[in-house]
């Protein structure tokens, strides 16, 4: 048996699509383990071209609700799934679903409220009773990947083929990334961990990616990878009853986190000294949209796990921040565990900074989705920095300390003369702070006490007003 959940809170419906995977077998026809959906058809309705003809329930426009995925085709991943045909299909052990859950198909007037009429009903919890041959023993499944540089390539939809739960971190693996993404009903979106405790629901389906460079890969079952510990954590992933862990926590890690009401989902930064900015595997896609979403930006792709180099100088990451309904959320971060890191949350609709010192800081914010500035790209950025960085230097300027608090001094050899002016401007180019230099040396320190916390660009500007030269600073 599989727990469904429902009666989700609006604006979230739980008549939508799952990640499912049959723990029995019906059929061992060229010495495959093999099923049908009938055990589904059984418990839910089952639509698909051609309708009662193809063994499938009758519907208005007969569309498909059941899917496979095969990486093999091309296009993005969203382009690769694969249509039931018939009710007699025959999907492999081991191969992911993707259904479309109307809800029970023994709830009262179930037929008209989740088929004939709309509006449709927001489902109730229920179960899935799986019938066949309990599959046991050993599975080695077979990953492959187009390797043509395609933002679909390497995924692969699989599914746990025990009925018992199973640990992430046990499975045997070969090349493929670290990463597993789960699909959250709830929020209609993925969660993706690298968490080798996350837990692995019965009757579930999930992806995995095959590492760049490679047409080919595995992950392997055994017995041994079944969970037997304690009672797992209460629901997460509201399509079943499993748990998925955070991160794995290092040192230099942001957890960034939107959320309202039951609503949530997270981002992961990681600074690593040596990696790269450009999206490697190290990197976890961000795929599709849900009622919350949150990610990293980096070129044209969105980043749910975002790996970069570890900052000697200011670094900008722009967040990827979209909802369903206009409204008030949260940004939650839990901030680098490294006291060598110094970070700033930047709201650029409202021109303010926000310095993140603590565990859990949070941030309250307004969408309005008549105002697409309130949302999407250009609403935040992190900006991040090295406590004690050495002071930034050209051949004419040096500053020091950057970051700064209460004072900041620079040192130019640059030739000045009384009507030389030092101009701080924050990120939206307004100046703050001005100041003439009243002496010929070329040490000068600015008295900082009164100027909020930010990223400011000093500007030296000559006595006919040409910018002489032009330094970023950090105030934290």
């Amino acid at each position: 048996q599989q727990f469904i959940s429902g009666n989700y809170i609006a604006p979230a419906s739980a008549r939508g699509w799952r990640l499912l995977s049959s723990p029995v077998y019906t059929d061992m026809s060229g010495g495959n383990k093999q099923f049908d959906l009938q055990a589904l058809k059984n418990e839910i309705f089952i639509t698909g071209s051609g309708g009662q003809l193809n063994g499938f329930d009758p519907s208005p426009l007969n569309g498909p609700t059941v899917y496979t995925h095969d990486q093999s085709l091309p296009g993005t991943l969203s382009q690769k799934y694969i249509a039931a045909k018939t009710i007699n299909d025959k999907i492999q052990i081991g191969k992911g679903m993707y259904i479309f859950s109307r809800g029970s198909r023994y709830a009262p007037d179930a037929y008209l409220r989740q088929i004939q009429s709309a509006p449709f009903s927001n489902p109730t919890p229920y179960t899935i009773k799986y019938k066949g041959q309990l599959f046991i023993g050993s599975l080695n499944i077979a990953l492959s990947s187009r390797n043509i540089g395609a933002e679909g390539d390497g995924f692969n939809l699989i599914g746990n083929p025990y009925a018992s739960p199973v640990r992430w971190g046990s499975l045997a693996k070969t090349g493929i990334v670290p990463y597993i993404w789960q699909f959250d009903p709830l929020n209609n979106a993925y969660i993706v961990t690298e968490s080798p405790e996350t837990i692995i629901p019965l009757g579930s389906a999930f992806f995995v990616r095959v590492i760049s460079g490679r047409t080919n890969g595995s992950i392997n079952f055994t017995e041994d990878n079944k969970y037997t510990g304690a009672v797992y954590a209460p629901p997460f992933l509201m399509s079943d009853k499993s748990s998925v862990p955070g991160n794995i926590a290092i040192g230099n890690t942001f957890t960034i986190t939107i959320s309202k009401e039951d609503f949530k989902q997270s981002y992961i930064l990681k600074l690593r000294e040596g990696a790269l900015d450009e999206v490697t595997d190290e990197d976890a896609l961000k795929l599709g949209e849900g009622i919350v979403n949150i990610g990293g930006i980096t070129g044209k792709l969105k980043l749910a796990i975002d790996e970069r180099a570890f900052p000697n100088a200011p670094k900008q990451v722009d967040l990827f921040v979209k909802v369903a309904i206009s409204g008030i959320y949260k940004l939650t971060i839990d901030p680098a565990k490294s006291k060598e890191i110094s970070a700033l949350l930047i709201d650029k609709y409202l021109g303010t900074q926000q310095a993140i010192e603590k565990s859990n800081f949070s941030y309250n914010f307004s969408v309005d989705k008549d105002i697409p500035a309130t949302e999407g790209e250009a609403r935040f950025q992190l900006l991040i920095n090295k406590m004690g960085a050495t002071p930034e230097k050209d051949q004419q300027i040096s500053v020091f300390p950057n970051p700064f608090r209460e004072k900041i001094t620079f040192n130019t050899n640059l030739k000045l003369d009384q009507r030389s002016k030092v101009i701080l401007k924050n990120i939206m180019g307004n100046t703050v702070f001005q100041q003439e230099i009243r002496n010929d040396s070329n040490l000068i320190e600015i008295n900082t006490t009164n100027i909020p916390i930010g990223l400011y660009i000093l500007q030296l500007i000559s006595f006919d007003g040409k910018n002489i030269k032009a330094v970023k600073v950090l105030k934290n």
